[in-house]
C-alpha cells in the first residue's frame, strides 16, 4: 500500500493560468513542493475563488492485473482542517482492513473540507433541504479531484464509488445526485438528501446505515430519503437502522461484512 499526503488547490477561475505557472495536463497541474516533499496539484472547475484542499491517497495492490476501482471518501464536520491528519480519525480504518482482506486494487480518496466550510451548502440539523444549483466549493474541488485521479489511475469507470459519514453523508448523498451516471455505488452513514432528487437513483446501489437515538443528524433524513428512492423504483437499496446507537453509526457500518461486501460488489451498468 502506497500512501501520498497532498494538497489540492483549486483554482476556481475559468481563465488561463497566470504567466509562470507550471503547465497543466488534462486541467489539472502536478509540482514538487521542495520544504516538504508533498505534492501540490491545482485544477480550474469554476469562476469563483482559489480554495486549497488538502487529501490523503493511498493505493492498494498497485501491483495486482487490471484496472483499479476509485473511492472517494467524505469525512465529517469534526475532521474539517488543513492538517490532513484529522480524516484519519473516524471509519478510514474500518475501510481500509476491508480493502487489504479483500485484496482489492484500490485507489482511495480523502480530501479535507475546510474549516467552516461544508460538502453542502444545506443545514444538517433541519428535517429536509433541497439541492443547491451547484455544488459547494469543497464537494466541487472533491468531484475535480475525483476527475483527476481517474485521469491519472487506470480507473475502471464501472467502479467509482463514494462513501461518507455525518456531513459527509449529506455529501455522499448530494454527490451521487450530481453524477448519478458516474458512481457505481454509495454508502451514506447517519446523512441526508433532497428527497426531490430521488428518481435521479433509481438504478443505483447505495447502502445507507442510521443509529436510531441520532442526536446530531435526525434518524428521518435517512428514512426519508431511503423511502424517496425506493419509491422511485429502487429495490436494491439496503438500509440498516440501528436502534440505542446514536451518531457513530459509523463504528458498526464499515465493520458490517454484508454491507461492505455489497457495497463493493455491484459495478455501474
Amino acid at each position: 500500500m502506497r500512501i501520498e499526503h497532498l494538497l489540492l488547490t483549486v483554482a476556481l477561475v475559468w481563465s488561463a493560468a497566470a504567466s509562470g505557472a507550471p503547465a497543466k495536463t488534462e486541467g489539472i497541474t502536478t509540482m514538487k513542493n521542495t520544504e516538504n516533499d508533498k505534492l501540490t496539484e491545482t485544477a480550474t472547475v469554476s469562476n469563483l475563488t482559489e480554495l486549497a484542499l488538502p487529501y490523503r491517497q493511498l493505493v492498494f495492490n498497485a501491483e495486482k492485473p487490471g484496472k483499479f476501482s476509485l473511492l472517494l471518501f467524505l469525512h465529517g464536520a469534526g475532521e474539517r482542517g488543513n492538517d490532513n491528519e484529522r480524516t484519519k480519525i473516524n471509519a478510514v480504518g474500518k475501510i481500509t482492513n476491508y480493502v487489504l482482506e479483500n485484496h482489492l486494487k484500490v485507489v482511495l480518496l480523502i480530501p479535507q473540507c475546510p474549516k467552516e466550510q461544508r460538502w453542502i451548502g444545506a443545514p444538517w440539523d433541519v428535517m429536509s433541504h433541497r439541492m443547491a444549483p451547484e455544488p459547494s466549493k469543497p464537494l466541487a474541488a472533491a468531484l475535480a479531484l475525483v476527475d483527476a485521479k481517474c485521469a491519472e489511475f487506470d480507473v475502471d469507470p464501472a467502479q467509482i464509488r463514494v462513501c461518507g459519514i455525518s456531513m459527509g453523508g449529506y455529501g455522499t448523498w448530494e454527490t451521487i445526485c450530481r453524477r448519478p451516471k458516474f458512481f457505481a455505488a454509495a454508502f451514506a452513514v447517519c446523512g441526508g438528501g433532497d428527497e426531490e432528487q430521488a428518481p435521479k437513483l433509481k438504478d443505483m446501489n447505495i447502502v445507507v446505515f442510521h443509529g436510531a437515538a441520532d442526536p446530531t443528524v435526525p434518524v428521518e433524513r435517512s428514512r426519508n430519503m431511503v423511502a424517496a428512492v425506493r419509491q422511485a423504483g429502487n429495490d436494491q437499496l439496503l438500509y440498516v437502522e440501528l436502534p440505542g446507537v446514536r451518531h457513530n453509526s459509523w463504528e458498526i457500518a464499515f465493520g458490517d461484512r454484508a454491507a461492505m461486501d455489497k457495497f463493493f460488489a455491484t459495478l455501474r451498468k
